[in-house]
């Protein structure tokens, strides 16, 4: 009988090797998926972004987390979101690397925990690593946190247990609005639906 070959857990290698995050979850997911394909150094507060959208795609509302104000209190009514809505079978095929997932407050913006972002910094076939960054202070360089994710259970393990009741929080789908298949997922939502503090 061959020897069963072990799982080799994914780490921090190339780009995230010895790089500092904000401590907040959204400003470090944001300014990972913002980083994706030209990589800006996290310096302080004032480089959270570049200027890149960022949004949270959900089944009804899409709505653009790097430039709205309170994000907590757009997420009320949100429903879950669609892999279909990017042409894709599973969460597993959605999430690429350059993309990431919230998970929030779809009732009230009024528990102790409201959301989570977390953004992929690797993937493999099997596993898929994003930051897990926790603000428990002023926001600073802090040495990047992670979680590694099966593939097979990407949303039970992101919802962790502060989020796992589905009928309070529901998950979201983070991308890019450089991201190739952003144009077609926006396309998806009517009017109304999209949430942009620009517009």
């Amino acid at each position: 009988m061959p020897r069963q070959q072990r799982k080799k857990k994914l780490t921090l290698n190339g780009t995230w090797m010895r790089r500092k995050l904000p401590k907040s979850c959204i400003e470090s997911a944001l300014h990972v998926i913002q980083s994706r394909r030209r990589w800006k150094t996290w310096r302080n507060a004032d480089t959270t972004t570049n200027g890149v959208g960022v949004w949270a795609a959900f089944g009804n509302r899409l709505i653009c987390a790097s430039r709205v104000s309170g994000l907590e209190s757009e997420l009320t009514g949100v429903t879950p979101f669609q892999p279909n809505l990017l042409g894709t079978h599973t969460l597993n095929e959605s999430l690429t690397e350059g993309r990431g997932l919230i998970v929030g407050n779809a009732r009230t913006d009024d528990q102790p925990f409201n959301m989570h972002l977390g953004a992929v910094l690797q993937r493999d076939n099997e596993q898929i690593l994003m930051t897990d960054m926790v603000e428990d202070g002023p926001v600073a360089n802090a040495e990047i946190e992670t979680l590694l994710l099966d593939n097979t259970a990407i949303e039970t393990g992101f919802r962790g247990h502060d989020y796992g009741d589905h009928d309070v929080f529901q998950l979201g789908l983070l991308i890019s609005e450089e991201d190739s298949a952003f144009a077609g997922l926006r396309n998806r939502y009517g009017e109304g639906q999209i949430i942009d503090e620009m517009d």
